[in-house]
């Protein structure tokens, strides 16, 4: 088992930065309902407050993924490719 966390906090990103990845409940119970979905994917929290958005993935010892990259994916590619601080 491998345990792995992506994120951003008011440490590392603008406040514009910030708002592109809020989460409403709605959207984040869609999220957790995707990520469950995921074979690789054994536990996921995320913690999600006006400061900053965490993703914690535990992950089978094989996975080739990492929480960022499923970070990426819940939003858009593009958000995290052209990450501007």
């Amino acid at each position: 088992m491998r345990i792995g966390m992506a994120g951003i906090d008011y440490n590392t990103a603008s406040i514009e930065y910030r708002e592109r990845f809020a989460l409403t409940k709605h959207v984040q119970t869609e999220m957790l309902k995707k990520i469950g979905k995921i074979d690789a994917v054994s536990g996921c929290v995320i913690i999600n407050t006006c400061n900053r958005l965490e993703l914690w993935l535990c992950f089978e010892d094989d996975s080739l993924c990492g929480p960022f990259d499923i970070l990426c994916q819940m939003f858009d590619e593009e958000r995290c490719s052209n990450s501007k601080y």
